[in-house]
């Protein structure tokens, strides 16, 4: 290879060490074009993780145990048949006991995490001095360890003493439902979710291929300290479909999405870069399956519920920042701030169902601090002294502050090579 074509790489990396395709969740930083007829190869491998966690409409963080309150003696009264028609049973035939006001099974609560491993293999081709394309195939480990377990004091066993003396032997109905309550909340969600056609919350790992995206990059303006892009992202939903009766499944896929991104790079002198961007998300209409409520307490719709209804999700506006320290030809460091904001979901079908309730809540809005730290041998290829060409980055990632938003935490490895 002659001094012409490894300047030429030594641009590739020093100057745009970074992904030409889908935006990695942790790595960042200014955007580049590749050499024409180069191409660049990424192996991209990570962990997200704190997914069971989540900021709710004010901005407060709310881990799994948010669901406690929600699932109360009240709740699993009012929502299991067996459990509801022997309270109200007991009332009638023995008022002075108070069967809906001393029955306390306890609370339901959730415990657990749920985290997402993935490997991503990236191709990306210098199609023009100015203009590359790339493609990104994501592959997702999914893991969940929640569960649900019984909180608080079960004052079944007493009660029911009490009603055996009261009774004499208990009918078939009285035992069902002594056996159902003496098993605690949790068995108690685990007959709803049952007799309503939903998944058990249970440990899981599944592993299954994301939604592929296409890149394009364009240079607008290059000047020697100054450069302007336009990039365009372009998701496809060839990840798995929102399942309506999986409580627990990963929602975020099989969606169709373009993203466009103006970016423009500023270098004061070899020892630093900036980076800013702005973008444009437009999400795409499509029909799914869902349950929808009948109303705002109906927080387990019946499978009677379940209707294909149109989804329209919210387009996004961000913002992207990048700062970039080069200390020594062989090390970068780099650190990134990023926000966007999302709007409200909108839902249609035709039963004239309560549509709105699916809306609520589904605007969010993300702050995102990034980190990151690479190593690269292209320098050193250019002086003769390595062989190969190539990048092994660090990068971090922390969903720190937002809004309807779950938290996350990524950690990522990146392998880049050119050829």
């Amino acid at each position: 290879m002659n001094l012409s074509s490894k300047l030429s790489l030594l641009i590739l990396l020093i100057l745009m060490s970074y992904n030409i395709v889908a935006v990695a969740v942790a790595d960042f930083g200014p955007a580049r074009v590749l050499p024409k007829g180069r191409h660049q190869l990424t192996l991209r491998m990570g962990e997200k993780s704190h997914l069971s966690e989540k900021f709710d409409s004010s901005g407060s963080l709310q881990s799994a145990e948010r669901m406690n309150k929600r699932f109360n003696k009240e709740f699993l009264i009012s929502q299991s048949p067996q459990l509801g028609q022997f309270v109200n049973f007991v009332d009638r035939m023995y008022p002075h006991l108070k069967a809906s006001e001393n029955l306390d099974p306890g609370a339901l609560g959730f415990q657990g995490d749920a985290s997402a491993r993935f490997f991503i293999p990236q191709i990306a081709r210098g199609m023009t001095s100015k203009w590359s394309l790339g493609l990104a195939i994501p592959i997702v480990d999914f893991k969940t360890t929640v569960r649900p377990t019984n909180l608080g004091v079960n004052t079944s066993p007493a009660f029911f003493r009490t009603l055996s003396n009261e009774n004499g032997s208990l009918n078939p109905q009285i035992g069902l439902a002594e056996k159902l309550v003496n098993g605690g909340p949790k068995a108690i969600f685990n007959s709803i979710t049952d007799q309503r056609s939903y998944k058990r919350i249970e440990p899981r790992n599944e592993t299954f291929v994301a939604d592929v995206t296409l890149g394009s990059n364009y240079q607008l303006l290059e000047s020697r300290r100054f450069e302007v892009y336009i990039m365009n992202l372009l998701t496809l939903p060839t990840g798995p479909k929102d399942d309506p009766d999986d409580l627990v499944d990963l929602s975020v896929f099989h969606k169709t999405a373009l993203k466009n991104v103006i970016y423009s790079n500023y270098r004061p002198n070899a020892m630093f870069e900036f980076g800013l961007g702005l973008y444009y998300t437009a999400q795409f209409s499509s029909d799914i399956e869902k349950r929808v409520p009948t109303a705002e307490a109906d927080e387990l719709p019946d499978v009677s519920s379940k209707e294909t209804v149109k989804r329209n999700l919210g387009d996004k506006l961000g913002l992207e920042t990048a700062f970039i320290y080069i200390p020594h030809d062989r090390v970068e460091l780099g650190l990134g701030y990023d926000y966007e904001s999302k709007q409200k979901d909108s839902f249609s079908g035709s039963r004239g169902s309560r549509y709105d309730l699916l809306e609520k809540n589904t605007d969010t809005e993300a702050h995102i601090a990034r980190f990151k730290v690479s190593y690269t041998t292209v320098s050193s290829y250019v002086g003769g002294k390595s062989s190969i060409p190539y990048s092994i980055t660090y990068a971090y990632a922390d969903f720190f502050d937002g809004k309807n938003l779950e938290r996350e935490k990524t950690h990522e490895m990146l392998l880049k090579f050119y050829f």
